[in-house]
């Protein structure tokens, strides 16, 4: 179980979060309360969609996918709704645990329109594999230093490779007496998550050669 907590000069909040790793069920809880009389405004709460709170745990998305994360915000503000949403995203090392802001990162947040939404949106191949912290930040324009921040992490993992023996797959293959087939699975295979596949792929060499039961079968 972790715990959140936010203080400013007139309004506190505490998040608590749980996570069962038996069942993998989570629950979520927010208690705010005033800490004067003024409660006109108060911090935003946050909830994600898809909500992956630990570094162990996060979310997996393959490399050649696009992706968003979406947060929704509940604003506890009666004087003005007027707010500023912010993403950023940093890098995590997941044997410390330590996430980093970037300069590539910080290029590509400046980049993306949706860094100022509710969603952002991250197209494929646009991130190396690696884990992420998604951060999101809501801040009422108003009331400097209300402000709340919620994270949740994402890892941009390897997509399968897609096997080609042959540039029309098994339509080049066909039945009869001395016959060859040349498999090069390392020129017609792709790899979604690069524009370009390594070509040094061992190549199989196969005959087909009809024995005397006239049955057809491979010689390597």
């Amino acid at each position: 179980m972790t715990f959140t907590r936010s203080f400013n000069k007139t309004y506190s909040w505490l998040y608590a979060y749980s996570w069962n790793r038996v069942t993998s069920i989570s629950s979520q809880a927010y208690l705010g309360f005033p800490l004067s009389s003024d409660t006109n405004c108060g911090l935003p709460v946050i909830e994600f969609d898809i909500f992956n709170p630990l570094i162990r745990w996060s979310r997996q998305i393959k490399r050649s996918d696009a992706f968003s994360v979406s947060a929704q915000a509940v604003l506890n503000c009666s004087k003005s709704l007027n707010n500023t949403k912010q993403w950023n995203i940093l890098q995590c090392d997941t044997t410390t645990d330590k996430c980093i802001q970037t300069q590539f990162l910080n290029q590509l947040i400046s980049q993306l329109s949706s860094s100022t939404t509710s969603e952002i949106y991250i197209n494929s191949q646009q991130l190396p594999l690696g884990t992420y912290l998604f951060n999101f930040t809501i801040s009422m324009d108003a009331y400097a230093g209300y402000a709340t921040s919620g994270y949740t992490y994402i890892t941009i993992i390897s997509s399968d490779i897609q096997v080609n023996l042959l540039p029309n797959g098994t339509s080049m293959i066909t039945n009869g007496v001395t016959q060859s087939i040349l498999f090069e699975p390392g020129v017609y295979s792709i790899d979604p998550d690069s524009n370009y596949f390594n070509p040094a792929v061992n190549k199989i060499y196969i005959s087909l050669i009809e024995n005397k039961q006239k049955n057809i079968f491979l010689e390597f």
